[in-house]
């Protein structure tokens, strides 16, 4: 290799130049900074990306608070470190309650942080803050790391800069803001499906599995990227979702299965999913993130970093809150609809996909559709488009393939619903028929269970509780390991056992990043397992949070009630009407353990809709669940 290095050496300095000459003076702290852009491609860099983000998220309609916003935001920029900089201030209208920069001077504050506010002086310091941001320069400092980082020495030093980081869209053939190349995004794509596949589990069906990825790997062949790993999971969720991840992994959870009633359903849902792949929205939204120092969209300030102790869910889980817009949205839609066509699926189909869509999210157990999937765009007017693409004599548009009967029978058995022998909430307790434990958390939070842990979160957005497993063999081992973390400072222990269960507990105080936490942690051991239960708040919120905290932590205990530990889950049975019927008829003669508004939405039928004899429907059968 040393013998190599004269022959290289030419291209090797000229590689190395920018770095040598990378070490900016930071504004703020005069102290050398590693940033591989000048100031003025940092402003561009920052140009395009707002662009990038007021389509996508758009700019709130009210010109008065917008100036009051901008009027604040100049007086302060112009007293920093950087006041020469294009300043731009905007409130996006967007309900999270989030605030973020971009490098060049682009500060963002959403509708949803504002309404959170109570003062002046409040938004002032958000507002500060974020400009701090950009006056030290963090955010062009990370995308210098992450440039260098990605691509390495080879790539990264000579620089494909962020300012050339357009690629061509495969789709549009426009150009297109990706930090990423291809081989990048496969890889990022790939770990995260092994995120979310530990996270939420592969359904355990093996012919549904291949009869979807056979389907899925025919629509990807006729794309734009037929050459991508294309990957298609069935996930063991019950919410009404699917979704994709750059790189070509697709999801649709069981959830979404039971309450489509074809093929061809299912093929504009697959279809759309590839849509997002191919224009690569995905990728471009996690480009505008990496951008915009959320990291992958976890920047908001007011809702601090409540995971200080490497809890982190991983990059996979946090890619599923990257929304596409509106526009992609739309784009995708239409390449859905030429995909399933061009496997001879009729795409009217979709329509009676929104159509649930819309149903679900106002039926009893609507809940179980995430917000996005309902709202955005409003699935009403999205199957009115559908409509209007696929009624005319398009040749494009021409699939006729529906297949319903097939499908139906390809459900019979599924699980429907929480699958409480995995854990399920009773109110505020979480019971677990498996390991016969419960857990208490406190009332008025939200709650979620995956697989890997247990999850509690206050309304204020300011505590948790979360439940998991411990891989060491005793409490006490298990206790030392955790407070041996960086930055814990212990404040108290103890060897009392919880509910006649052996435990070992501490109190401790850790400060993060971004703010102070405070907090409890519990190890017990149960059925040759240790398992942690963690909770803490910010310290601002502790002496509100202490005894909530304090109690939900210490209420592990056993289970032994046969009721719960035999609990199964409910199921899917297919049946065929003997005559004519209602919907209310139906419930009447094949009667379902959910109500009638799920059974209609789960066959795609309202209230006194007929059923001709001899139909297949889907019902839903299983004893409701114990506990409460």
């Amino acid at each position: 290799m040393l013998r190599m290095l004269p022959r290289f050496f030419p291209i090797l300095a000229l590689a190395l130049a920018p770095l040598l000459q990378s070490c900016a003076v930071n504004p703020v702290t005069g102290q050398r900074q590693f940033v591989l852009f000048t100031e003025s491609q940092e402003i561009e860099m920052g140009r395009q990306a707002d662009q990038d983000i007021s389509a996508s998220l758009g700019v709130y309609d009210d010109p008065q608070l917008a100036a009051w916003i901008d009027d604040m935001g100049q007086r302060m920029a112009a007293d920093s470190e950087r006041p020469d900089l294009p300043w731009t201030f905007r409130i996006l209208d967007d309900p999270t309650i989030n605030a973020f920069a971009l490098p060049g001077g682009y500060i963002y504050v959403t509708r949803g942080i504002l309404s959170h506010l109570n003062s002046d002086a409040e938004l002032a310091g958000i507002v500060g803050h974020e400009i701090g941001h950009v006056t030290a320069r963090h955010g062009i400092t990370r995308v210098s790391q992450a440039q260098l980082a990605q691509v390495g020495l080879g790539l990264g030093v000579i620089l494909v800069p962020v300012l050339q980081s357009c690629a061509v869209n495969p789709v549009t053939g426009q150009r297109q803001f990706v930090l990423f190349t291809e081989s990048q995004e496969i890889e990022m794509g790939r770990q995260a499906d092994q995120d979310i596949s530990r996270a939420l589990g592969v359904y355990d069906d093996p012919a549904l599995g291949s009869w979807l990825d056979d389907m899925g790997q025919r629509m990807a062949a006729g794309s734009e990227r037929p050459d991508l790993p294309w990957t298609f999971r069935v996930l063991d969720d019950p919410t009404i979702n699917a979704f994709a991840l750059p790189g070509g992994f697709i999801y649709v959870t069981r959830g979404i299965l039971t309450h489509l009633n074809s093929d061809a359903e299912l093929a504009g849902i697959v279809g759309h999913e590839i849509g997002h792949v191919t224009a690569r929205h995905g990728i471009t939204r996690v480009s505008q993130a990496q951008l915009a120092q959320v990291g992958l969209g976890l920047g908001m300030i007011l809702v601090p970093e409540l995971r200080p102790f490497g809890e982190a869910a991983g990059a996979g889980l946090q890619l599923l809150f990257l929304s596409n817009s509106r526009d992609a949205e739309r784009e995708a839609d239409d390449l859905g609809l030429r995909y399933m066509s061009g496997d001879d699926y009729d795409p009217r189909a979709v329509a009676r996909v929104f159509e649930m869509l819309a149903q679900a999210s106002g039926a009893a157990d609507g809940d179980r559709i995430p917000g996005f999937l309902s709202t955005h765009p409003d699935p009403m007017d999205r199957r009115d488009r559908i409509l209007a693409r696929t009624t005319g004599d398009d040749p494009e548009y021409q699939g006729a393939r529906d297949d319903r009967e097939g499908y139906l029978e390809r459900l019979d058995g599924m699980i429907f619903g929480t699958n409480p022998r995995e854990g399920y909430f009773r109110d505020n307790v979480f019971y677990h028929p498996e390991m016969a434990f419960r857990l208490d958390y406190p009332r008025g939070w939200s709650t979620a269970n995956t697989r890997q842990e247990v999850q509690g979160v206050s309304g204020e957005q300011d505590a948790v509780v979360l439940l998991a497993l411990a891989s060491e063999a005793s409490p006490s081992e298990a206790r030392r390991s955790f407070l041996a973390g960086e930055g814990i400072e212990v404040i108290g222990t103890s060897d009392q056992s919880v509910n006649d269960l052996p435990a070992a507990s501490a109190e401790f105080r850790v400060q993060a990043e971004n703010a102070a936490f405070r907090g409890y942690v519990v190890f017990v051991r149960h059925q040759d397992r240790t398992f942690r239960v963690l909770g803490y708040s910010t310290q601002a919120s502790w002496s509100a949070r202490q005894s909530a905290l304090s109690q939900a932590v210490r209420s592990f205990r056993p289970v032994t009630d046969r009721a719960i530990l035999d609990v199964q889950p409910r199921t899917i049975e297919v049946v065929r009407t003997q005559s004519e019927m209602t919907l209310e008829g139906f419930q009447q003669r094949h009667p379902s353990t959910v109500d009638l508004a799920t059974v209609g939405v789960m066959n795609g039928l309202r209230s006194g809709d007929v059923i001709p004899a001899g139909t297949l429907m889907k019902r839903v059968v299983g004893d409701p669940l114990p506990g409460g």
